[in-house]
């Protein structure tokens, strides 16, 4: 299959950067490369934005809960940002039981947030309203995403979401548990209101749907269950319900394809205790990215309706695909968003509803605890830390930042959990930093050969403020490019997000693009003009580039 520059373009509405002309390539795997020594790989964790939770619950239909279900996009101007998150309230007088609703919101800055009210759904008396899908809909995990397969304005927008039969009498529904599809021209008038039935299995977490350009398809990843109910204790079968990733692809988001089991928490992780919360996902350049949410159990709790509910933490992971159905842990599985249990005297086995864990603290506007326990040894009030993490259902980028929208909570489930909004921020495109290992020596690090465009450059995203990063272009055949010697290059000793590599020549610089003519005008390499980049890292952290892809 032929691949050029221009089919791994950002995708619509997620990447609010300058339109690039190369592709990005993050080194989350070894796909891209041969050959490495003196390297080691650091995740990069990003920062949480300061001042708590970025939303209270103003209104019934979010009072008991807000944002444990987020879809964020840009908007057309690519300069604010809009918001789909689930709300839950506590009104009877809607539905006997606590149902979820899809509210929008919209800011300029990913921190203050505006709720546009409505006279679109009403939630009980209540007209006006700030909801797209009220709780007849009862939509979980809402992810939504441009339309790529049609240009039909009606259609421009498309949701994929989870819901319940139980809860839904009298509208289109599986016979079981199962997600559910709607479209809508701007985001807000979605049709239908109670959505189509896609693919069958509960999937009561964040709902995740990419486009993959080179497959013409959407892949929707949603959440599996094993052995949700007895009998349990079956030779070699699960003694308590396992949640993994499951897939689903379609060419039209109408016709969906049966699902497969897409990956689940392995012995090193901690199966069966440790599992796959859930699993969203973001195209960025030529690979796939994927927050897992690993859920961390601690206790098992009785319920009426599951042969035991858990008491658990939630911190996050990252993996990465080419192809968005193969997947790689990250960094030997370091910790992207780490979640925290709180003071070591505090022992949340015995928490409950009526003696949390916010003992000397107060729920505020958003459903945080603000102070913390008081521990034994009478040290003072200590801040609680988020204990679960709930994401959102796709990254957002633009030419400085990467945008995580999640939800959170800093309450144990015992304490009757309510969730808020959150956003951490990364530099853009660090997810990742590949650096030497033994500081007196260089870190090297060599592409397999790549076939690139003449026409662009390289351009690396680095910190070499402390050393420097050089590199030297060599042909398929191992052997050093005239004119492209590790020591004709332009030392990097900057941070920078979009450094042109250059390399000295007698008229100036020179870049990749005069090394591809160069090897092209060669008689004995013209019929394999695959380039190695070789880079040197010196005190030096090299987290992502860009460059003229095109393979044949």
């Amino acid at each position: 299959m032929s691949h050029h520059a221009s089919d791994y373009r950002h995708d619509p509405l997620l990447d609010a950067g300058r339109r690039r002309d190369g592709v990005i390539e993050l080194f989350l795997d070894d796909e891209r490369l041969s050959w490495q020594q003196n390297v080691e790989r650091r995740v990069r964790q990003p920062d949480i934005a300061s001042g708590g939770p970025l939303m209270n619950r103003d209104h019934p239909w979010e009072s008991r809960s807000l944002g444990n279900f987020s879809s964020v996009l840009w908007g057309e101007d690519r300069k604010h940002f809009r918001l789909w998150y689930a709300a839950v309230g506590r009104n009877e007088r809607v539905l006997e039981k606590n149902q979820v609703s899809l509210a929008y919101a919209q800011s300029a800055d990913g921190l203050t947030w505006e709720k546009p009210m409505m006279d679109h759904v009403a939630y009980g008396d209540v007209t006006s309203t700030n909801l797209v899908l009220g709780p007849q809909t009862n939509p979980h995990g809402t992810c939504v995403l441009v339309n790529q397969h049609s240009d039909d304005p009606s259609q421009k927008y498309l949701a994929y979401f989870d819901s319940y039969p139980a809860q839904r009498e009298g509208s289109p529904r599986h016979a079981g548990r199962g997600t559910y599809w709607a479209t809508s021209p701007d985001g807000i008038r979605w049709t239908p209101p109670l959505g189509t039935p896609a693919v069958s299995g509960k999937s009561d977490t964040q709902q995740s749907v990419v486009w993959v350009p080179g497959a013409q398809q959407y892949v929707a990843y949603m959440r599996g269950t094993r052995a949700t109910n007895e009998p349990f204790g079956q030779p070699f079968g699960e003694l308590q319900r396992v949640r993994y990733v499951r897939a689903a692809w379609s060419r039209d988001f109408t016709d969906w394809s049966r699902p497969i089991e897409l990956m689940r928490a392995d012995e090193r992780d901690g199966d069966p205790d440790v599992q796959i919360h859930e699993f969203t996902v973001t195209r960025r350049g030529d690979q796939f990215i994927a927050l897992a949410g690993m859920m961390r159990i601690s206790q098992l709790l009785p319920s009426e309706t599951y042969l035991t509910l858990e008491e658990a933490m939630c911190d996050v992971e990252l993996l990465t695909s080419r192809d968005g159905l193969h997947w790689h842990r990250v960094a030997d599985r370091q910790v992207f968003m780490p979640a925290d249990a709180g003071p070591a005297d505090y022992d949340h086995r015995r928490a409950t509803s009526e003696t949390p864990r916010a003992r000397n603290a107060e729920m505020n506007e958003s459903g945080h605890y603000e102070g913390g326990a008081k521990i034994s040894i009478d040290t003072g009030r200590i801040t609680r830390s988020t204990t679960f993490y709930m994401l959102g259902a796709h990254l957002l980028f633009d030419d400085e930042k990467v945008y995580v929208f999640h939800g959170s909570t800093n309450a144990w489930r015992k304490e009757g959990r309510g969730y808020a909004l959150g956003l951490a921020t990364l530099p853009r495109d660090r997810f990742q930093a590949i650096k030497p290992r033994r500081l007196a020596q260089p870190g090297v690090l060599e592409t397999r050969p790549l076939y690139f465009d003449a026409t662009g450059d390289l351009i690396v995203n680095a910190d070499a403020s402390l050393g420097q990063l050089t590199a030297e272009l060599v042909d398929f055949n191992g052997c050093v490019i005239e004119g492209f010697e590790e020591d004709r290059c332009v030392p990097m000793k900057t941070d920078s997000y979009d450094h042109p590599l250059r390399w000295r020549s007698e008229s100036g610089t020179v870049g990749l693009g005069q090394a591809v003519e160069t090897v092209q005008a060669d008689a004995t390499l013209a019929e394999y003009p695959g380039i190695r980049i070789r880079f040197y890292l010196r005190q030096a952290w090299l987290y992502a580039v860009e460059w003229p892809l095109h393979e044949d």
